[in-house]
């Protein structure tokens, strides 16, 4: 049985700067070294459907690329600690979710640390999980997997399954959150 992405993907025209989605499933020649080059290759990665739909289709070879991506943005830890190994972890788990939502890294982070979120953040995500579900054009959306309302139906998700914490936690978490993100500074 033939690999299914393979057999899909059309072959790069010899004047054509999009590679072909055979190509996207192979490691880059030279992987990338700074974030702007990692969110370039995620970028390049999600943008191209052949390999957005053997991504999502379970492609081995997809997922590995997305791993390589993902940990390439992802903050750095010390894995010798196991605070630093559950982050990692967190933050691995998230991949499948980083793929189909277009969310900013402090999202990421807050949700790979655990931090918590006000009663004014639940009651407001509550409220437009309701409105957006009531919108048959906006479940359609996410359903036709729309980047966007993918990304806010994943936001309202997950700060309804956090906990919630006082505005005083919350700022706290959020500010060690940033520090980490912008290298302790």
């Amino acid at each position: 049985m033939s690999d299914p992405a393979s057999a899909t993907a059309p072959a790069s025209a010899p004047d054509s700067s999009t590679p072909a989605a055979s190509d996207l499933l192979k490691p880059p020649a030279t992987p990338p070294t700074t974030p702007e080059a990692w969110e370039a290759r995620r970028v390049e990665l999600i943008g191209d459907p052949h390999f957005r739909n053997a991504y999502l289709s379970g492609d081995i070879e997809a997922q590995k690329r997305m791993k390589e991506v993902f940990a390439g943005l992802n903050p750095k830890v010390d894995l010798a600690t196991a605070e630093g190994r559950e982050y990692a972890a967190r933050q691995e788990a998230l991949t499948p979710l980083k793929m189909t939502s277009a969310l900013p890294p402090e999202f990421w982070d807050g949700l790979a640390r655990g931090t918590p979120v006000t009663l004014a953040e639940r009651q407001w995500a509550l409220e437009t999980k309701e409105q957006c579900f009531k919108d048959k054009g906006w479940v359609r959306k996410v359903l036709d997997g729309d980047r966007e309302a993918t990304a806010l139906k994943t936001r309202f998700n997950a700060i309804i399954a956090s906990r919630v914490g006082s505005a005083e936690e919350v700022a706290r978490y959020r500010e060690a959150g940033n520090k980490f993100l912008n290298g302790g500074k």
